[in-house]
């Protein structure tokens, strides 16, 4: 798979636009530490969230609760237009904005959405492997105990975040 990496150092902020690099295949610009693109999926039914917990043979975060999907943005595409390339059903997706995750695994700009009170009869049965249902204390107990990829911890932030501001402004 070929993702677009892009220029670096950059000032990144929510939003901004970022100049291309070049493509290279998936794994190439994570050994590189090349900065790209990732979207991500939280799906909220009954006030719980559906959360990942990934393979041992995975590479990166393994073992870890991660958000309930994530891909890598393609070339030509954006973050809405991955994900609903792995969602059967026509979702309704929220945005919710833009976190940044750099580490010694990753250097993406990942775009959030949120699909709330979804049919899960809709999904595949095959879907629930290795996910499950959390409400946001345990998440943050998980968190807490750094049992989550960096990428739940920063979503979970960045919805809190968004929280705290539509409370706010009424």
């Amino acid at each position: 798979m070929l993702i677009q990496t892009y220029y670096e150092p950059i000032t990144w902020k929510p939003g901004k636009n970022i100049v291309p690099y070049k493509l290279l295949g998936k794994e190439e610009a994570h050994k590189q530490g090349l900065l790209h693109l990732s979207a991500h999926l939280l799906i909220q039914d009954e006030g719980r969230f559906c959360v990942r917990k990934r393979g041992l043979d995975e590479l990166r975060y393994s073992s870890l609760l991660t958000t309930t999907l994530a891909t890598h943005v393609l070339p030509g595409d954006n973050y809405l237009q991955s994900l609903q390339k792995l969602l059967t059903p026509n979702f309704e997706l929220e945005w919710i904005g833009e976190f940044r995750v750099k580490d010694e695994f990753e250097n993406e700009i990942n775009g959030l959405y949120l699909a709330r009170n979804i049919e899960i009869n809709y999904l595949e049965e095959s879907f629930f492997q290795n996910r499950s249902f959390l409400d946001l204390e345990e998440i943050l107990l998980e968190i807490s105990q750094d049992k989550t990829t960096p990428h739940l911890k920063k979503a979970i932030k960045l919805l809190n975040q968004i929280k705290s501001l539509r409370r706010k402004n009424g």
